[in-house]
């Protein structure tokens, strides 16, 4: 087989699967790229719809309509008459080709992508990785096993941190390195694909042809492509990803969200609270318990002359547990503490969505308050999860199926929607699981509770629920 081909203003890379047009870089997907070359190779004859399927989809089950679909996109890139039909018989290539070996690829068809450390943002001092050891152990053998892998977690959580450590450890490993898309700031779904093609610095191509941009740009890539905080458009991210996952081989995904995507190859990795400090936990113990070291950490940054002494133990441990070991609720909380002391901020707990947030500069929208946090993440749920989130607030503890239905079930809400609504809310990571002797019993993070309060009196809905 030749290298590449050449007729007309074209010239096809078959090692590459590219396609040029007076030396500019043209969008093909990889099917297409294969159909033309299969035609190409056998130009001397008319090539069966059967053989073009065999060669084209090989070990796969795909309608007669998929070709077609391909035969006429190339005939838009190429011309009508460059792919004739022979009616009962198959296709055939018609342009006057000449062989040659491979050529440099042309500067404008260079994709780009960032290597190693470069493509991974620098982790503010809110979203530091500590204590989380074996999460980034277990993270990494699952990404060694399976090409898309899900970081789902509660907002504030540190899946963004996580991914960041992950991909700084997956890096020299991948030969094309890692590039890192942050949807953050994207509420609209169809901006996706052009947040991605920016990421990978692909130009020029828009609408259906971006799809097939992306596609080529990452054929033949081996690297990993990280999409972080993807839940306000996470159905247009398990589209691109299924796209990835059906056309670049060597393409490994991590994704961080508030929920799965639930497509054939994800595989889902739940991100917990921060090991708390026990009530009676020794001053030499506490430190050996995340949560604890991320306060005091935090709040020597804000206070260098802050140190963890026996007599303020006892209340940076409350402190903890009332922060539900949450990394942006305890760095907020501690960035408070030269204003306050830690007495002060302990006290102010009772209003935390007052107390938890920042101004400070880097930091993005959603991370800048707990509220905020929550407000997200509350906004994205149906009309009746809202109603069952908001009315367990009135559990001060863990709770069972059963006693959720006798609190929330009436005339609107039967058994069967309720359960839908509770598996709702854990798949959107605002409901918390635990398993004792195999049953499940159901626990709201404290200030996961404190805004279901806040809604629950804002629907006037208070007085029925207690």
């Amino acid at each position: 087989m030749a290298v590449a081909y050449q007729w007309d203003r074209f010239e096809l890379s078959c090692t590459r699967r590219s396609l040029v047009a007076d030396g500019r870089p043209v969008p093909i997907g990889p099917r297409a790229a294969a159909l033309l070359i299969a035609l190409i190779e056998r130009r001397d004859e008319v090539v069966s719809k059967d053989r073009l399927l065999e060669l084209v989809w090989p070990h796969s089950i795909v309608e007669e309509n998929n070709l077609a679909v391909c035969v006429c996109a190339l005939r838009k890139l190429l011309g009508a008459d460059a792919i004739v039909t022979v009616p009962r018989r198959g296709y055939r290539f018609t342009r006057a080709v000449t062989e040659h070996g491979e050529r440099p690829a042309p500067a404008a068809a260079a994709v780009g992508l960032p290597l190693g450390d470069e493509a991974v943002p620098a982790v503010p001092a809110a979203g530091r990785l500590l204590g989380r050891t074996a999460e980034l152990t277990a993270l990494l053998g699952l990404m060694a096993q399976h090409r898309v892998v899900t970081v789902v977690g509660a907002a504030g959580m540190g899946k963004t941190s996580l991914a960041v450590a992950a991909a700084r450890a997956r890096s020299s490993a991948l030969r094309d390195g890692v590039v890192w898309v942050d949807l953050s700031a994207i509420d609209e779904p169809g901006l996706v694909w052009q947040r991605v093609a920016q990421a990978l610095r692909v130009e020029g191509a828009s609408g259906s042809d971006l799809r097939s941009a992306l596609v080529a740009a990452l054929f033949g890539k081996e690297l990993l492509l990280i999409l972080d905080n993807t839940e306000q458009v996470l159905k247009t991210v398990a589209l691109l990803v299924q796209t990835l996952v059906a056309e670049t081989p060597s393409v490994h995904v991590l994704v961080t969200g508030q929920s799965c995507m639930q497509v054939d190859a994800e595989r889902v990795f739940r991100l917990r609270p921060l090991a708390l400090p026990p009530r009676d936990a020794t001053l030499e113990q506490i430190p050996g318990h995340a949560a604890a070291a991320l306060f005091v950490e935090a709040a020597q940054a804000a206070n260098p002359r802050f140190a963890l002494c026996a007599d303020n133990r006892q209340v940076v441990i409350d402190l903890c547990h009332r922060l539900d070991g949450v990394p942006l609720a305890i760095t907020l909380a501690a960035a408070r503490l030269p204003a306050f002391g830690l007495d002060g901020l302990h006290a102010r707990l009772s209003d935390r969505f007052r107390l938890l947030r920042t101004n400070a500069l880097g930091v993005s929208r959603h991370q800048r308050s707990l509220r905020a946090a929550l407000d997200r993440s509350h906004g994205r749920l149906p009309a009746q999860e809202r109603a069952v989130f908001r009315r367990l607030g009135v559990f001060d503890g863990g709770f069972t199926l059963e006693l959720v239905a006798a609190i929330v079930c009436d005339a609107k809400l039967d058994r069967s929607r309720l359960e839908d609504a509770v598996q709702g809310l854990v798949d959107h990571s605002l409901l918390e699981v635990e398993y004792d002797a195999g049953s499940p019993r159901y626990r709201l993070l404290e200030s996961t509770r404190a805004y279901a309060l806040i809604e629950l009196a804002r629907a006037g809905d208070t007085f029925v629920a207690r």
